[in-house]
């Protein structure tokens, strides 16, 4: 249990270690179409390494939107099957199966004999045990931080489909600022390693200050 729960701190580490290449817009005078504001989506390539290229994690797709009110917000969705699934009403984690201890139609409780190690939440109830639930985190994985460069959970849900694969579905957001006569992103005020942005139509290249280079196409 204290893997995978730790599994998610790396799953939405990609926040943090993306979103310093990336930031909001504090100039609304410029068409979306033409400046940053608007919804980005991140190659699968750079979901992986934001993610630490673990094996038994596969991003699957991801965007990063930003807004005009010096927003930004970052999704990802992450095959999961790897660590977690439930297949044939059997829970199996990191390859081994646990029992299901109890099942509410709103709870998912899986352990060794009357121990539970993990319970999973919904709102709605259902009698199929499949379906999405709201992932179990320890209590300090989105504690409220001074830090408004940090990135805040917003959303976290794991998917448990049918034929044995699972998907986490995660969303996050943070304040950034970016200049648009510098054409620089900053995570804040303080921050004196702000990245270049070049937007060419569709495509917008982000290259930090170490010259890491990170591609976005636009999604709407």
């Amino acid at each position: 249990m204290r893997k995978i729960i730790p599994t998610f701190a790396v799953c939405f580490a990609m926040a943090a270690s993306f979103v310093s290449c990336g930031s909001k817009d504090s100039s609304s005078s410029e068409s979306k179409k033409e400046g940053i504001v608007g919804k980005w989506n991140i190659t699968d390539e750079s979901l992986s390494e934001m993610i630490g290229n673990h094996e038994e994690l596969k991003a699957t797709s991801g965007t990063m939107e930003f807004k005009d009110n010096n927003k930004m917000i970052l999704k990802g969705k992450i095959d999961y099957s790897e660590l977690t699934s439930l297949k044939d009403d059997k829970f199996f984690l990191q390859g081994h199966e646990l029992e299901i201890v109890d099942f509410t139609g709103t709870e998912l409780s899986v352990g060794k004999g009357e121990k539970v190690l993990l319970t999973f939440t919904r709102e709605e109830k259902s009698d199929d045990m499949y379906g999405t639930y709201d992932f179990p985190m320890d209590e300090d994985d989105n504690e409220e931080s001074d830090d408004k460069s940090e990135i805040k959970m917003d959303t976290c849900t794991i998917t448990f489909e049918k034929d044995g694969k699972s998907f986490m579905n995660v969303s996050g957001s943070t304040d950034y600022i970016y200049d648009e006569e510098k054409k620089e992103l900053k995570s804040s005020e303080d921050d004196d390693k702000p990245s270049k942005v070049e937007i060419d139509g569709d495509k917008m290249t982000i290259t930090d200050s170490e010259g890491k280079v990170e591609t976005l196409t636009r999604a709407d």
